[in-house]
């Protein structure tokens, strides 16, 4: 019996945004946008808006897998995305909304798919080969790292005592 199962990633990717909606809930606009993780950081806006992004971009890619035979998935540019999608005078508290209603969504379609689905696959454009499990797994891990990320930034802002 294998660890990795398609309900152990269900189950994991409906808690990010219950988890975010917690750690983020004392944060203020000014502070998500002033607090980085470091020098040439991100701030917690430009996370959230980042988060929601690739979770369209991980959800486009998980359809395209399931629908298509083996595609070769989309490239992107996180960086360009900054730009493009206005980051900058986006609102941290939307972008956390878009993101769970888009990972609602994603989940919804996951948990309609037949097992056999979970083990279609794409090619991605940097890792190669992918199947819709592995990028479930990689959502997972993406979301894991950026929580972290988050919650180092709201222990800077704690006075220590």
């Amino acid at each position: 019996m294998t660890l990795m199962t398609p309900i152990r990633f269900i189950r994991s990717l409906k808690k990010t945004p219950v988890i975010l909606d917690y750690v983020l809930r004392d944060v203020n606009h000014e502070t998500a946008r002033i607090v980085t993780d470091g020098p040439d950081g991100w701030n917690t806006l430009q996370i959230m808006c980042h988060l929601r992004d690739f979770e369209k971009m991980f959800f486009e890619r998980v359809r395209l897998m399931v629908e298509k035979e083996r595609p070769l998935l989309p490239r992107y540019d996180s960086h360009q995305m900054v730009i493009d999608n206005d980051y900058a005078n986006s609102g941290y508290r939307a972008a956390l909304q878009e993101f769970a209603e888009i990972r609602r969504q994603h989940v919804a379609y996951l948990e309609a798919l037949p097992p056999e689905a979970w083990w279609r696959s794409g090619v991605h454009p940097e890792h190669g080969v992918i199947t819709v499990m592995e990028q479930a797994m990689q959502v997972a891990l993406h979301d894991v790292d950026h929580i972290a990320q988050i919650i180092h930034m709201i222990q800077q802002q704690i006075p220590a005592g």
